[in-house]
């Protein structure tokens, strides 16, 4: 089943899309074990159980990762204009 879209609801789509990048790579810095190629992300749990071992929960990557997605995401709405990104999808 194909669905029409019309420009408004592409462009939605598009800004979640560009914002989706943004987290992505956000993740491939703060994460080891996460790789981003072709704008898609792979988890290799090997690489992240090394690094991390049984405490990483409790490691503050977890923090700079959502530090960093909280100021990368305000940053990219800032940048297009878009008070936040509720407003954008209705």
């Amino acid at each position: 089943m194909l669905i029409e879209l019309d420009a408004d609801e592409r462009g939605k789509i598009e800004h979640v899309k560009a914002l989706n990048s943004v987290w992505l790579e956000a993740a491939e810095r703060n994460v080891e074990g996460v790789t981003v190629r072709n704008g898609k992300a792979n988890f290799n749990a090997r690489t992240y159980e090394n690094y991390y071992g049984e405490d990483s929960i409790s490691n503050d990557f977890w923090v700079d990762l959502l530090v960093e997605l909280d100021e990368e995401t305000l940053k990219f709405l800032k940048q297009r204009n878009v008070p936040n990104i509720g407003e954008r999808l209705e």
